[in-house]
């Protein structure tokens, strides 16, 4: 079994690429988020950015850094599948969790794109209400990059990356690229 991680800062189109190479790939896409969702609903709570990053980081520090890979692959052993994608890593200990079960297999992908840009894209999203401004999505995504005990340092996790899209034009570009990606993948990167 192979697999490409994903991962990249809020809205940079991680979602996109992840299911645009897990089609390319043949294979399934998985998701770190979704997984941290369904815990939360499985608790009631709200999917809000808030709750979710506060759940997330409170089963990392019962479970462990690597929690949430974990989850996603074992759920990724039973697709049966040549290929997952996962997307939606946040820190090195789960790019770590996923060099570790995958080994040489494992291809970490960062997706980058203009801050404007991508509140915007945030903006036009069922979760967009919760920043009505610039300045409060920049605050958000600071407190996600400051790293330590209540953060993962998503940044730490992109320094991995084995490669990386630049996600700053059309869906199109962004199906061109990762479509790319996934031709290499498929020859042996």
């Amino acid at each position: 079994m192979k697999c490409v991680g994903v991962t990249g800062l809020f809205a940079s189109g991680k979602t996109s690429a992840a299911k645009i190479l897990a089609k390319r790939l043949r294979g399934e896409a998985f998701s770190l988020s979704d997984e941290v969702r369904v815990e939360a609903k499985k608790r009631s709570l709200a999917p809000t950015v808030e709750n979710l990053r506060r759940l997330a980081n409170e089963l990392r520090a019962a479970q462990g850094p690597g929690v949430w890979a974990e989850r996603a692959i074992a759920r990724a052993k039973r697709s049966g599948r040549e290929w997952a994608v996962v997307e939606s890593i946040r820190s090195p200990a789960e790019v770590s969790a996923l060099r570790r079960f995958f080994g040489k297999h494992f291809f970490l992908v960062a997706v980058k794109a203009p801050v404007g840009l991508r509140f915007k894209r945030f903006s036009r999203t069922p979760r967009g209400r919760e920043f009505s401004s610039l300045a409060q999505f920049k605050a958000a995504e600071r407190k996600q990059l400051a790293g330590g005990r209540e953060n993962p340092a998503i940044t730490r996790a992109m320094a991995l990356a084995d490669f990386s899209i630049m996600n700053s034009g059309t869906r199109a570009q962004l199906e061109k690229k990762a479509g790319a990606l996934a031709l290499r993948l498929k020859r042996g990167a």
